[in-house]
């Protein structure tokens, strides 16, 4: 009967009838050669169907994908170990809990985390983020997610101890440096270290006069720093010990305390 359709097949492809040759070859269990008539003709989820017969899950995908079958697609190199092109596809149809599994599955850590972050799951992003190898291009975004958490979580000195370590890391531009210098001020703020919270914020202004809200921040912290009764603590009265920063002159000086260029 095989060969039989074979011959069949053969025939109509002589007569042009390429869609009829492939549907006798995919009943005679040809999948592979049904899947490249079927792509002759552009029916490519009858293609996709056939290579995911034949086991080439990863072509299958691809084929669904050209079909615009998405989910298909995604399923389909999911079953084929494909991790982390089915958890991209994932995210597209916002399945983001199957694309965070896929990516952690797939040891794309960054990726992973972030979306458990996205979705609340604080617990699963701070175990794939703390994974993230310091040598890993994804470690320096990775660790400013990872503050994050830590402060969402009030786990300040955690927090604290990750965005002093990005600032040991060397970076092209010097405004990469300002993400975590700002992270860590507020920290300072919250800990009451006016002064402390202070420096760094004129740290930044230095660099950038108008990141974020670092002006009324500096503001605010200078004068709570000038409310404080005489006699209580005040910090150590100098900027916390932070690598690749040296004061280089004064600035300019009003309201907000004193700005350096650093």
């Amino acid at each position: 009967a095989v060969r039989r359709d074979m011959t069949l097949a053969e025939q109509h492809l002589q007569a042009g009838e390429v869609r009829k040759a492939a549907d006798l070859l995919a009943g005679s269990h040809q999948y592979l050669q049904a899947a490249d008539l079927y792509e002759r003709v552009a029916e490519h989820e009858q293609a996709a169907e056939m290579y995911a017969a034949a086991g080439d899950l990863k072509r299958a995908g691809e084929v669904y994908l050209t079909a615009g079958c998405v989910e298909k697609a995604a399923e389909a190199l999911e079953q084929g170990l494909q991790f982390e092109d089915a958890a991209r596809l994932y995210l597209k149809l916002d399945r983001l809990d199957r694309a965070a599994e896929l990516f952690r599955k797939a040891d794309a850590l960054f990726e992973a985390g972030r979306i458990f972050h996205r979705m609340g799951r604080p617990d699963d992003a701070i175990e794939v983020l703390q994974r993230l190898d310091a040598q890993s291009e994804d470690y320096y975004d990775g660790s400013l997610v990872l503050g994050k958490i830590f402060l969402e979580r009030g786990m300040l000195s955690a927090a604290k101890d990750r965005y002093q370590k990005l600032l040991t890391m060397k970076k092209d531009a010097p405004e990469a440096d300002l993400e975590p210098l700002y992270h860590l001020a507020t920290i300072y703020e919250r800990e009451d270290d006016f002064e402390g919270a202070r420096l760094l914020y004129e740290k930044i202004l230095a660099q950038d006069f108008s990141y974020r809200d670092a002006r009324e921040r500096a503001a605010h912290v200078t004068q709570a720093q000038a409310s404080v009764p005489s006699g209580k603590p005040l910090g150590t009265g100098e900027a916390p010990a932070l690598p690749r920063y040296k004061i280089l002159k004064q600035i300019g000086q009003g309201g907000m305390g004193v700005v350096y260029r650093a």
